[in-house]
């Protein structure tokens, strides 16, 4: 069993390493001078074209950091836990969907605002919660990118 776990792990590492876009030489030397010692780094391209490093950090575990094409620091993203999460925004979360599991929550920090992210699952769809700094809030849907990128392999 535990010789078919490794193989598809080594195999889903390939696929995600070969697939991987090319990032370019601006954007990963500005990450570089900014997180020294990051490790597990994945890139990925969104829809609008930005990018994304999604790694591990001694400090904060894994985080998410957004830059423009220019190489520009656009967000940084963090999981943060129960003390840290604002209670309006859990009272909001329930208050809308009181049979919800709320499984993550996420600071971004932008130049301009502080944005939370609660990912949860209400009633067996998993979706996000984006609370923006400046009182929107929008449904992540299942299919974003936040989602699909995780792998997840289960025992048998």
């Amino acid at each position: 069993m535990k010789t078919k776990i490794a193989f598809l792990l080594l195999v889903a590492t390939f696929i995600l390493i070969s697939c991987s876009p090319s990032v370019p030489k601006v954007i990963e030397e500005a990450f570089l001078r900014r997180f020294v010692g990051a490790k597990d780094i994945m890139w990925q391209r969104n829809s609008e074209q930005k990018w994304i490093a999604i790694f591990y950090s001694k400090k904060f575990d894994y985080m998410t950091a957004y830059y423009s094409k220019e190489g520009k620091l656009e967000a940084l993203e963090t999981e943060i836990y129960e003390e840290e999460i604002p209670d309006d925004l859990v009272d909001n979360v329930y208050l809308k969907y009181p049979n919800s599991l709320v499984f993550s929550v996420f600071r971004r920090n932008t130049k301009v605002n502080t944005d939370y992210i609660f990912e949860i699952v209400n009633n067996g769809q998993l979706f996000g919660l984006y609370y923006s700094g400046n009182g929107t809030t929008n449904i992540i849907p299942a299919d974003n990118i936040r989602f699909t990128s995780r792998i997840i392999i289960e025992n048998d």
